[in-house]
């Protein structure tokens, strides 16, 4: 991902602004928590998915096949990866379907 120059400086300086907020005791303040509801809802979403993300990366690395159609022509997976893969993913959305709601 390519990001400028003038929208870093804009993160760090949202960034400064929140540790200056949190420092005050902003986060100390009612309705704080149920203002950062929405916030932490998403993070968390977003950290099972990378963690999905991880364990199926992990998972396919241990069943390539570096001999698909030869020497130097690509690797693929032998289908018992597949299979696993798509295990994980149902249990993974049997256990997570409401972070979607």
């Amino acid at each position: 991902m390519l990001i400028s120059n003038k929208r870093v400086q804009e993160l760090l300086d949202i960034e400064k602004k929140m540790r200056l907020l949190e420092a005050a005791g902003v986060d100390n303040w009612e309705g704080y928590d149920i203002a950062m509801e929405p916030y932490e809802k998403e993070l968390e979403t977003h950290n099972k998915i990378n963690d999905l993300v991880d364990l199926i990366t992990d998972e396919l690395c241990m069943h390539i096949d570096t001999n698909v159609a030869g020497p130097n022509t690509g690797h693929g997976f032998y289908s018992e990866g597949l299979d696993e893969i798509k295990s994980i993913i149902v249990e993974w959305l049997e256990e997570n379907t409401t972070i979607f709601q």
